[in-house]
């Protein structure tokens, strides 16, 4: 620290400003792991949409309250927390961490179905039902397995599991990718 004239000192931050950093800092958190498990559990779209948009808010005014803290109180501890969540998440979201943890807690269930669903006749279709943590927009019989949608838009999404090896693609908009032992991640453009 300086001393002399002009030399400024830290003045301890009021208890409205750590009430308010604290708030947008505590809704940064929980807006941030609400959208990373929306995207882990494969969420419909406009719900994912809202929570980014809010988030995006959040932190502009994260950014006021932030720089008005470090000007007025040199309160550098504080205005470091929501960077240092943002950065966890990121990392969460870049090692697929949310999206393993919802298939682990969703595994059993996705078996069980998938148990059921080989007894069908091929080409049955079941209805859409929750699995897991997962909501299933539809589950069909596949000659080598079975096909689970998770997500209905431009692009189909989901899961399939095939006892055996995947079997080629019906054409080139479908691929198979596997993730765990019998089970495939699919995406269909």
């Amino acid at each position: 620290m300086t001393t002399g004239p002009g030399a400024r000192t830290a003045r301890r931050s009021p208890a409205w400003w750590r009430a308010v950093i604290g708030t947008v800092t505590g809704s940064i958190a929980l807006c941030y792991g609400t959208l990373l498990w929306q995207q882990a559990i494969e969420g419909p779209f406009l719900p994912g949409l809202l929570l980014l948009l809010t988030l995006l808010g959040l932190a502009g005014l994260w950014l006021l309250v932030a720089v008005f803290g470090l000007l007025a109180y040199r309160a550098v501890r504080a205005c470091l927390i929501a960077p240092v969540i943002v950065a966890l998440g990121i990392t969460l979201a870049q090692t697929g961490t949310p999206a393993r943890l919802a298939w682990e807690l969703s595994q059993r269930d996705f078996e069980t179905v998938a148990a059921h669903c080989l007894q069908a006749a091929p080409s049955t279709t079941l209805p859409r039902q929750e699995i897991g943590l997962f909501d299933v927009r539809a589950i069909s019989r596949h000659p080598a397995g079975c096909l689970f949608r998770t997500r209905s838009s431009t692009e189909d999404y989901g899961f399939a599991y095939f006892p055996g090896a995947a079997p080629a693609p019906e054409d080139a908009t479908v691929s198979y990718t596997r993730f765990d032992g019998s089970w495939y991640h699919v995406r269909q453009a």
